[in-house]
This record gives C-alpha cells, sequence and structure tokens, in this order.
C-alpha cells in the first residue's frame, strides 16, 4: 500500500490551542485490501445521514445529476457503500505540536520513537 507523509491543523478557537499532528497518510477506499481499513469505511459510512450519503453517488463535476438520480439508491436509508464514490482519510501520528496562545503561551511537542532499522 502507498504511504504518504500528511500533516493536518486543527484550531480550536475557544480554547485557544492549535494542534499540528504528523504522520503517515492512509486511505480506506474501495479498493482497500485491509479488513481494518474496510470496517473504519464502513463505520463513518454508517454514521452519516442518507442525504450525506446521496452525494457521493453523484456524477463528476459538470456531468447531469439526473441520469443517475435515485440509481444508486439500496433502500429507505439511502445509497449503499458499494455503489458509492467514498474514501476515509487517516493520518496515523508520529508528532503531535500542541501550542497554547493566548495569556500565557506554552507550546509542547509529543513524538513517537523513530523505529531501528535492524
Amino acid at each position: 500500500a502507498n504511504q504518504a507523509f500528511a500533516e493536518v491543523c486543527w484550531w480550536l478557537d475557544e480554547a485557544g490551542v492549535q494542534f499540528r499532528i504528523a504522520g503517515r497518510a492512509v486511505l480506506a477506499g474501495k479498493d482497500s485490501r485491509d479488513a481494518q481499513l474496510q470496517a473504519v469505511r464502513a463505520s463513518v459510512w454508517q454514521r452519516l445521514k442518507p442525504s450525506t450519503r446521496e452525494t457521493f453517488t453523484w456524477p463528476a463535476p459538470g456531468l447531469p445529476r439526473a441520469a443517475t438520480e435515485g440509481a444508486a439508491r439500496g433502500d429507505a436509508d439511502g445509497p449503499q457503500l458499494e455503489n458509492a464514490n467514498f474514501a476515509v482519510f487517516l493520518v496515523v501520528p508520529d508528532r503531535v505540536d500542541e501550542l497554547k496562545l493566548g495569556g500565557k503561551q506554552r507550546r509542547r511537542i509529543y513524538s513517537l520513537p523513530a523505529a531501528s532499522s535492524e
């Protein structure tokens, strides 16, 4: 499986805290062979509202929606996962940089130890 570096930034406005999370990017998509990734994808899908699920069955931008309207519907719960263009992007963290802003600024960096190459 292809793995790439990713970094995401998460800002909590009311708390005045920023997290920069860096690590390995993993995509849980339709073609994922890993059972755990497929389980994550299915779990996230189930938590979406049917109206949100439907947006993942729409055609590519610029193409008419009418041709596919209702075609991907499986039942009253809306489209089924196997008919959807849906993936979950995960970042498996190696490092978290926490920055608290405001009166007394503080920065903490949390890192996993580097893997040995033995």
